[in-house]
């Protein structure tokens, strides 16, 4: 039975009423690093299952171990090419929800070869018809269905071209060229891929400046989005499912980079941040995350939308020179920094929300408790029940499995708001 009624919610107001919002750290945990890594350890994306994948054992573009972690085991992915030791270099960039992960691999010659990761196997993907295979291609991004993004160096053009795969590689040259977008050699690439197939990258126009494009796979059609500013320095990010491009930009050789959305139009993410900002991942529902740098003094970032003051820190007791790469759609972050341990190298860590944190910003509040008065419902099986969201069960199910939102959930969760 749902009892998220009046007079259940104005009990909990009143036994809540004497507490203020209660700041519930971030969770953070830190990837293991194996036995014998000795170099950077850096994540890049993580899924909406909380698996991650990026590279380990980093030393430059020297060598490079990609990885997927599924938070109780860091599995090695295979090289493309594991011998000679020159060779022995993989980078994981993105994980879909089957756990496809895409990125590159050095090949025999020792350049970059797009790679697609299914079930530990590794499998090149296709060079387009006009590709100089002594040239690096590089997968950026892998959707739901499997389809990949990234570059290539084109013979036509003689320079990086976007391409596309979803069982046959294609080039974005023509397509691009017929919207004013990579024309007389210039470069072009496709950075991400939504699930309505829908890609973004950012590719030079006649005037050898960058701007914003999008794809549409399904319909053919590319859409060159412009740039909000005019000087050379325009480059995405990330698409949501909802077609919004992140990225960054800046308005003069001199002037600080700027985090940017297009979601229709330009729009700068946070005009008071007043030093080089970019952005890295976009939820969904339009949580934006990414970093900031002043002197070399790094630190992460998320926010829910444009407008002055809508950056917020993600606070991480212990790191230094923090980086954030990626976040899933239950708000998820992944990252890379440095700690006490590792001063001296990047070590990887994932964070989230606490439980009960409806919002995802790291406080447990009265707006959280509201959020868990519409997710009560009665026994499982019993007269009306209704089954909760699987929001509401994330979030505050703190029995984990029963398939309820209750009472007993309740109380565990006032027992955080206090405690904290």
């Amino acid at each position: 039975m749902v009892v998220g009624g009046g007079r259940l919610r104005a009990v909990w107001a009143v036994a809540l009423m004497w507490t203020s919002a209660a700041d519930a750290a971030w969770i953070v945990t830190e990837i293991p690093t194996p036995a014998g890594w000795t170099g950077d350890t850096e994540p890049f994306a993580i899924n909406d299952d909380g698996v991650v994948c990026g590279i380990g054992d980093y030393v430059s573009e020297v060598s490079s171990i990609a990885f997927c972690y599924d938070g109780t085991t860091l599995t090695e992915l295979p090289y493309l090419h594991p011998s000679p030791a020159t060779y022995a270099f993989a980078w994981a960039s993105a994980i879909n929800s089957s756990g496809q992960i895409a990125g590159r691999s050095h090949g025999a010659r020792g350049v970059d070869r797009a790679v697609i990761w299914d079930g530990g196997v590794i499998t090149p993907i296709p060079y387009p018809a006009d590709a100089n295979t002594n040239g690096d291609m590089r997968a950026y991004s892998i959707n739901d269905a499997g389809v990949a993004v990234g570059y290539y160096i084109s013979t036509t053009t003689g320079a990086p071209a976007a391409f596309y795969y979803d069982g046959a590689t294609h080039s974005l040259v023509s397509v691009l060229q017929a919207v004013g977008l990579g024309l007389n050699g210039l470069q072009s690439y496709a950075d991400d891929v939504n699930n309505s197939g829908v890609l973004c990258g950012d590719a030079r126009d006649g005037s050898g400046e960058y701007n914003f494009y999008t794809y549409d796979i399904v319909a053919g059609t590319a859409t060159n989005l412009g740039r909000p500013f005019q000087f050379d320095g325009c480059h995405t990010a990330a698409i949501n499912d909802a077609g919004h491009v992140i990225g960054r930009g800046r308005s003069t050789f001199t002037s600080p980079i700027h985090a940017l959305l297009h979601d229709g139009a330009f729009q700068v993410l946070d005009d008071t941040v007043l030093v080089a900002q970019w952005s890295s991942d976009i939820a969904n529902d339009g949580r934006v995350v990414g970093n900031a740098d002043i002197s070399e003094n790094r630190w992460s970032w998320y926010t829910d939308g444009p407008g002055s003051g809508s950056m917020k820190p993600v606070d991480l007791p212990g790191w230094t020179r923090v980086s954030v790469s990626g976040i899933n759609n239950w708000h998820a972050m992944v990252g890379y920094g440095r700690t006490t341990a590792s001063p001296n190298y990047d070590r990887g860590y994932i964070v989230t929300p606490p439980p009960g944190d409806a919002d995802h910003d790291g406080d447990l509040d009265l707006a959280d408790f509201a959020e868990l008065a519409g997710c009560v419902s009665g026994p499982v099986g019993g007269a009306g029940f209704v089954t909760p969201s699987e929001a509401c069960l994330r979030t505050f199910d703190f029995t984990p499995g029963d398939g309820d939102v209750d009472l007993a959930d309740v109380g565990r969760f006032q027992e955080s708001f206090e405690g904290s």
